[in-house]
């Protein structure tokens, strides 16, 4: 069961820079629960969202504190860190035109930080996605980033790290199409002060709303359903 793999390796406030991980929301449970293997592979869970932080803090009774791939947590420390500490990044996400003006802005804001591979997320075949780690592991990149959506990310950081032992990277689900929508930070400075991002994304992606208003509520209740089936089977 998915809460077996959360137990172990949902971190609660320590940044890892070691290994994979992804991030946690309500929307990215409902595909958790139904592949716990999946995420039992990758070394690290961070928990996205003030909301799903509360349930797991409550749940698990321990803290466990917010921390997303975006401007708002730690993706300034992680373009910051490459930049100083002299490391490579190999990224593959999102459409050919967002992922272009991503590789701007990154050079812009962080001319830096060495891209050694870089494409969009769309792939024909297993096949080429086979060819792409092959090509990542070539190209010897220090982290791999993955902004490929919920499920395909998490996939392609278990195959990346089957084939490189000391293989590191996060997923980031939205944030290379939201940077590259946004020329930079994608939410205003007063939206992230309030924990209103939700709200700001509904705004800019008005398509969101059943996600937040339906789905969401849908994983919360889900959560609570699979905790308690998990601590029945435990005792």
């Amino acid at each position: 069961m998915i809460f077996d793999v959360l137990e172990k390796k949902l971190l609660s406030q320590e940044i890892r820079w070691d290994g994979v991980a992804t991030f946690l929301n309500p929307y990215t449970y409902l595909y958790a629960r139904k592949n716990p293997d999946i995420y039992d592979d990758l070394d690290y869970i961070y928990c996205d969202g003030f909301v799903l932080c509360s349930v797991f803090s409550f749940l698990l009774g321990r803290k466990i504190s917010r921390v997303s791939f975006d401007f708002t947590s730690i993706a300034g420390l992680f373009f910051k860190m490459a930049e100083d500490d002299k490391k490579t990044i190999a990224i593959v996400g999102s459409d050919k035109g967002s992922i272009s003006r991503f590789e701007e802005f990154l050079a812009r804001e962080y001319p830096n930080a060495e891209v050694v591979l870089i494409r969009d997320g769309f792939f024909s075949s297993e096949e080429e996605k086979k060819l792409f780690i092959k090509d990542v592991c070539l190209a010897r990149a220090d982290y791999l980033l993955v902004g490929m959506g919920r499920g395909l990310q998490e996939e392609m950081l278990q195959k990346y790290k089957s084939n490189k032992l000391d293989a590191c990277g996060f997923s980031c689900g939205g944030f290379l199409h939201q940077t590259a929508s946004a020329s930079g930070a994608y939410y205003p400075k007063f939206i992230d002060k309030l924990s209103l991002r939700w709200v700001y994304r509904i705004y800019d992606e008005p398509r969101l709303f059943i996600r937040y208003f339906f789905i969401y509520p849908m994983s919360l209740f889900l959560m609570f359903f699979d905790y308690t089936v998990y601590r029945l089977k435990r005792k």
